[in-house]
């Protein structure tokens, strides 16, 4: 945002190159793109900008503003909204609303059976786990234990 700022007011800028804001910048010349990591070229272009006379590239940053508006800026979405189209990339049948509605429905029930199952499989290993602790010795020696504490404790 910082790069349309200073579209918008008028002042020259040095961008890294491979990005879109450097592609701003080289395609209304309003400033000087340089490479990633090139402190040379970043020094030249500063010296190489700050030596040229003040509004040098007015008519530059004009034709810039004037081809950044919203109203250009938001045509190709317009365009697309008022006529929907599938990618070129894309395949398959272009779906109605209610069509991706019925296929999320089917989908998060897909997803909520699958977490059900897994959770009645955990419930079934526990289950078989705690039959096994209790036909284990230690809880038979202890329900042993439990029945004689109480056969000496209940004598008058």
């Amino acid at each position: 945002t910082r790069v349309l700022d200073y579209l918008w007011a008028g002042l020259p800028m040095v961008a890294t190159t491979g990005e879109a804001t450097s592609d701003l910048v080289a395609a209304y010349e309003v400033g000087c793109v340089v490479g990633y990591g090139a402190v040379d070229e970043v020094a030249a272009a500063l010296l190489h900008l700050l030596a040229e006379p003040r509004g040098a590239r007015a008519a530059n940053f004009a034709r810039a503003r004037a081809g950044l508006t919203w109203e250009k800026a938001a045509a190709p979405l317009m365009d697309f909204c008022r006529s929907p189209r599938r990618a070129p990339d894309r395949t398959g049948d272009w779906q109605t609303p209610e069509a991706t509605a019925q296929a999320l429905q089917t989908a998060r029930l897909a997803h909520w059976e699958q977490v059900a199952a897994q959770a009645q499989a955990e419930v079934e290993r526990l289950r078989a786990l705690v039959d096994g602790y209790e036909r284990g010795r230690f809880i038979r020696v202890m329900r042993w234990l439990n029945t004689a504490k109480r056969r000496v404790w209940s004598r008058p």
